[in-house]
C-alpha cells in the first residue's frame, strides 16, 4: 500500500512541479497522469469520470486541508501545489467530459439499496437521492456515486463515520448507517 501511494504521489509531483496556467497546462496530458492512478483497476481509487467538475475542483483543492482527510489521501496535497485556478477548472471541466461508468447493480441487495439510496431508512438515515440526485450521478459539488467503485465507497462511507475524512452532512448520515445498509447501498450504487 504504502508503495502505491508513493507511487502515485510521484506522478501526481510530476504534474505539480511547477505553477502551471490553464493556457500552459496541456490538460488532456495532465488528465491522464491522474487516471494512471484514478482507471488502473486498484479498488481504494475513485473513479473520476463524469464528475461534476465544480466537484472535482473543490475536491482537489480540499487536499490543501490535510486535518479533514483520511491518511490515505495525503499524497494527493502535491497535487495543489502546482495548479492555479485556471488550471485547476480546465482539467476538472475535462475530466469531468468523459464518460462515467454506470452501476452494474442487481439482485435482492442491490434493490434493498435502491430503496435506501431514494427514500431512506424513516429511521434517521435519509434519502441519498436529495443531494445526489435521482440518478446518483451528483451535481454541482456534490459528487457522483453511481459507477463508484465498491471498495472505495466503502471506505468513504467508513471514514464519514469514524470522522477521519470531515463533511458537515456525511458524517452524521454515515455514522447512522448499519453495516447491512452499507452493503445494500454498495451493491446498488457500484460498478464492481
Amino acid at each position: 500500500m504504502k508503495a502505491a501511494i508513493l507511487s502515485a504521489a510521484l506522478v501526481m509531483a510530476g504534474m505539480a512541479a511547477s505553477p502551471a496556467s490553464a493556457a500552459a497546462l496541456d490538460v488532456p496530458g495532465a488528465a491522464a497522469k491522474c487516471e494512471a492512478c484514478h482507471d488502473s483497476g486498484k479498488a481504494a481509487m475513485p473513479r473520476l469520470q463524469g464528475q461534476p467538475a465544480p466537484y472535482l475542483a473543490a475536491r482537489i483543492r480540499s487536499f490543501a486541508d490535510l486535518t479533514r482527510q483520511s491518511p490515505h489521501a495525503y499524497f494527493m496535497f502535491d497535487v495543489n501545489a502546482g495548479l492555479s485556478d485556471a488550471a485547476l477548472v480546465a482539467l476538472a471541466k475535462y475530466i469531468a467530459a468523459q464518460p462515467g461508468v454506470e452501476p452494474a447493480g442487481k439482485g435482492p441487495l442491490a434493490a434493498r439499496g435502491e430503496h435506501l439510496y431514494r427514500f431512506g431508512d424513516g429511521a434517521g438515515i435519509g434519502a441519498c437521492q436529495g443531494c445526489h440526485g435521482v440518478d446518483a450521478k451528483g451535481g454541482g459539488t456534490v459528487p457522483r456515486l453511481a459507477g463508484q467503485r465498491a471498495a472505495y465507497l466503502r471506505e468513504q462511507l467508513d471514514d464519514f463515520s469514524m470522522f477521519t475524512r470531515v463533511h458537515e452532512s456525511m458524517n452524521l448520515h454515515a455514522r447512522r448507517m448499519r453495516e447491512d445498509q452499507i452493503n445494500a447501498l454498495v451493491a446498488f450504487l457500484s460498478r464492481d
